[in-house]
């Protein structure tokens, strides 16, 4: 049975050889570099691991057109930025994973989401091109970063979205 078979019958609730085993958000780089200085081979971490390797395709769920990402400000340690979606975040230069602290985010009002929307209008630029990938034999996975909860939170944040569904419902379902 192959991945993509493997897949579809998971999904569908047949039998299947094995469960599907996938680590789609990849290996921390660091992560990988220690495992390498103990022996292990990063040429074949699916292997090792036993992963299926879906092609992930990304659908883009981030504004259009993007907003001019700048360096505010920068240290030996932290880079000040403004990245493409508005926040101004703060990141530690002097490692590859890191979560970034939020300084500001775009979207603090009912006005600023009024604003913002228009950058969110639908096209089909923001969708693979599926065609090619009709005759394959591993599942595709459509990647949203940040999921659909995830997107207003990278906006808004956890606790003004959280406040958002409560005090304004129309704004925070759409």
């Amino acid at each position: 049975m192959n991945s993509r078979r493997r897949f579809l019958n998971t999904m569908r609730f047949k039998t299947v050889d094995r469960v599907p085993f996938t680590e789609f958000l990849g290996f921390d780089p660091e992560t990988i570099k220690r495992w390498e200085s103990e022996g292990l081979s990063s040429s074949n971490l699916s292997k090792v691991f036993g992963l299926e390797l879906p092609k992930m395709l990304p659908v883009d769920l981030e504004c259009l057109p993007r907003f001019n990402e700048e360096i505010l400000e920068q240290s030996e340690d932290f880079v000040v930025r403004k990245t493409g979606v508005g926040r101004i975040e703060r990141v530690v230069t002097h490692t590859y994973y890191m979560i970034p602290e939020v300084l500001s985010y775009p979207i603090k009002t009912p006005e600023d989401w009024s604003m913002y929307k228009r950058r969110l209008v639908f096209s089909k630029e923001r969708l693979p091109d599926l065609s090619k990938y009709a005759d394959r034999d591993y599942p595709l996975y459509l990647y949203m970063r940040g999921g659909f909860f995830g997107q207003p939170r990278l906006l808004m944040g956890d606790e003004a979205l959280m406040y958002a569904y409560y005090d304004y419902p129309v704004i925070a379902i759409l």
